[in-house]
């Protein structure tokens, strides 16, 4: 009986070893290759930031210096589509955080921007985002004012401006391979909606790999079961039955 106990203990011990359910981990994503727009507001936020209780990495420089991606300045402040594709490659992401504002903002139900996820595997997912739903202006003028305030969220407040953050919920599809790139693609024009975006982050679940010490413990209280089943003539069954 005394090695049953210790053989059910050490199974016991070694299951709490295995964590039941991952919390996400959040990786903010670099960017930096795609900076190209200033800003000279020092409320701005800058370096390791928490915004919505997600954490983000912007450039930590001065008023005046690039520290965001602007689509009017990538299109030489001109018309037409432009677009980047942002490196990730992280494994099993299920949520994408942006914090996106737009210059001169045009409202739904036509959409002007866009976002697609590139899977390794072959997953594919494109959020179009709406003016006055997904996307506003960050300066609170004439053009779109509005958001929803479940998926996007006000995470700054600088009255008459604010930065916002939106959440993206990847399908079932990206949690057996990598997001390899998330492209923002941006179809307005100067005068016509343009996206300021100041920061990506992912949230993925982590592979767990069991420790060692977790397949010696239970290894050892099957073994331990084998020899109490041999030496007292008892099922596995009738123990556990």
């Amino acid at each position: 009986m005394k090695r049953l106990m210790i053989a059910l203990t050490l199974i016991n011990v070694s299951l709490m070893m295995v964590p039941s359910a991952m919390a996400l981990n959040y990786q903010p994503v670099d960017m930096s290759m795609h900076i190209n727009g200033p800003t000279w507001h020092t409320w701005w936020p800058r370096g390791d930031v928490i915004l919505g209780g997600i954490p983000f990495s912007i450039p930590n420089r001065p008023p005046g210096e690039n520290i965001m991606w602007n689509g009017d300045y990538a299109a030489n402040h001109g018309g037409g589509m432009v677009s980047i594709d942002i490196p990730v490659g992280i494994f099993n992401v299920s949520e994408v955080h942006t914090l996106i504002n737009t210059l001169w903002g045009r409202r739904g139900p036509h959409c002007y921007a866009w976002l697609e996820f590139f899977g390794s595997k072959g997953a594919y997912f494109r959020k179009n985002l709406l003016g006055n739903d997904d996307i506003r202006d960050s300066l609170n003028s004439i053009y779109t004012n509005y958001i929803n305030g479940t998926t996007t969220i006000e995470v700054v407040t600088y009255p008459p401006y604010r930065l916002d953050k939106q959440l993206i919920t990847l399908p079932a599809d990206f949690s057996d391979e990598s997001l390899l790139t998330i492209r923002v693609t941006d179809n307005g024009g100067r005068d016509f909606q343009r996206l300021l975006l100041t920061g990506v982050t992912v949230g993925y679940t982590p592979t767990v790999v069991p420790l060692p010490s977790t397949f010696i413990l239970s290894g050892g209280g099957l073994c331990l079961l084998a020899i109490y089943r041999e030496s007292s003539g008892i099922s596995l069954a009738s123990m556990f039955g």
